[in-house]
């Protein structure tokens, strides 16, 4: 009987004699994942501005001049990890904090956590980058993906000799108020199907350990024999009248009698 092979109708049976339990479980761990989306996660929203660069009129020491279209492409691209990399510093999150401190935050923005919420991102054989600002609060990660349009290219122009002018903005920051780590819905699916796993692997768990023969058909695949007869189980509830007992329950295990 141990080493008998579960079947996948073993498995559908035990899913059928447990579904109402295990709709039961899913609609408790959808509810549990609800509270944890909206209680729990502290939500973030993020804020993006997205760059490119425009060498077609470079100003240098020597004065300004024209480039080529194609050459202007090329330089374009070649400029893009420059800039990320002159931005993408402490140096000049230090810059802006103090422009920030003038603005109406939420809070207060050290410059670890501030140089943390700032990613740079750049597209692959282009002249663009993208800028993503995260913060608790919509309007925080706005004012400071503003913050940084209105003082980018001041502070690249700053450190790279000959970079006035070619820094543009293709798509300006926007009031974004969906927070981005906060996916509801998934997160109930998730839930609910979790429990679902859990609380069926439970029940498949116990069928396991029950070596107990079931029913007649799962007697006749272990024994190979047909069954001819079931021996009832009698119980003390009331008494017949000739003085002994009887129960309307029947097992195929035990047969007592008075």
């Amino acid at each position: 009987m141990g080493n008998r092979e579960i079947t996948l109708m073993d498995l559908f049976n035990i899913l059928i004699k447990r579904v109402w339990i295990i709709l039961a479980a899913m609609i408790v761990g959808g509810l549990i994942a609800l509270y944890y989306s909206k209680k729990i996660i502290v939500p973030k929203y993020e804020s993006v501005t997205k760059y490119f660069i425009d060498t077609s009129v470079v100003d240098d020491t020597s004065g300004t001049y024209s480039i080529d279209a194609n050459r202007n492409l090329t330089v374009s691209r070649m400029f893009v990890p420059t800039y990320t990399l002159i931005l993408n510093t402490k140096d000049f999150v230090e810059e802006i904090i103090p422009k920030l401190e003038k603005e109406n935050l939420s809070r207060e923005y050290k410059a670890d956590e501030l140089y943390r919420s700032i990613k740079y991102s750049m597209a692959e054989d282009s002249e663009s980058f993208t800028v993503t600002v995260s913060a608790y609060s919509p309007e925080d990660a706005l004012t400071i993906a503003q913050c940084i349009e209105n003082n980018a290219e001041a502070y690249i122009a700053e450190i790279r000799s000959g970079s006035e002018n070619t820094l543009k903005i293709a798509d300006k920051a926007r009031l974004n108020e969906s927070p981005k780590n906060v996916k509801t819905s998934v997160n109930i699916l998730i839930g609910a199907f979790a429990a679902a796993i859990v609380v069926f692997a439970i029940f498949f768990i116990i069928e396991i350990i029950d070596v107990r023969i079931k029913d007649e058909k799962e007697f006749e695949e272990i024994i190979g024999l047909p069954v001819l007869g079931i021996i009832p189980e009698y119980s003390e509830h009331s008494r017949s009248r000739y003085g002994g007992y009887y129960s309307s329950k029947y097992s195929s295990r035990n047969y007592e009698r008075h």
